[in-house]
């Protein structure tokens, strides 16, 4: 069972409301470091899966990627989403005492070596341009890149999605 959460929570609220105790998260923590020795990707998506995220449907999870271990109950994938190699996707930043969920929507692409921070949703379709630190909300069909990431432009026409007959 899932804690409510707001957009954005207090590091020390969400852990005293969370109803994960130390040692499911240190079986977290130990499922993460099996990850990246994983190599198929239908594998790394049932391990992800058990380590608490909400994944719908099958999407691609990349090599060598670090998803929050510490709440992965904060992370939602949807079907057909593409996540790329040594992807970051980050759940609380204790320095400035937030935890915020992340979701990455269907059929939105994550390039390599991309960080997403706490709180940012991927809009549907859209693409994350490769080294990007997003650290805002990416709308429906928007292209980002950079760092901190910044609109670049719309995804024109029709785009032949990777796996989109999946």
């Amino acid at each position: 069972m899932r804690p409510r959460i707001k957009k954005c929570m207090s590091y020390r609220e969400y852990v005293k409301a969370r109803p994960v105790g130390p040692l499911r998260n240190s079986i977290h923590k130990i499922i993460s470091l099996l990850l990246h020795f994983v190599l198929f990707w239908r594998i790394r998506v049932l391990l992800y899966r058990l380590m608490g995220m909400r994944i719908i449907g099958l999407p691609y999870i990349g090599r060598e990627c670090f998803l929050d271990p510490e709440f992965p109950e904060l992370i939602t994938i949807e079907d057909g989403a593409t996540i790329s190699s040594r992807v970051i996707i980050a759940t609380h930043d204790s320095s400035r005492d937030l935890v915020a969920p992340v979701t990455i929507k269907t059929k939105a692409f994550v390039g390599t070596g991309a960080i997403i921070l706490p709180g940012v949703t991927v809009g549907e379709k859209s693409v994350v341009g490769a080294g990007s630190v997003v650290t805002r909300d990416v709308g429906p069909g928007d292209v980002v890149a950079g760092n901190p990431a910044r609109f670049v432009k719309k995804v024109e026409g029709r785009v032949k999605w990777y796996r989109e007959g999946v």
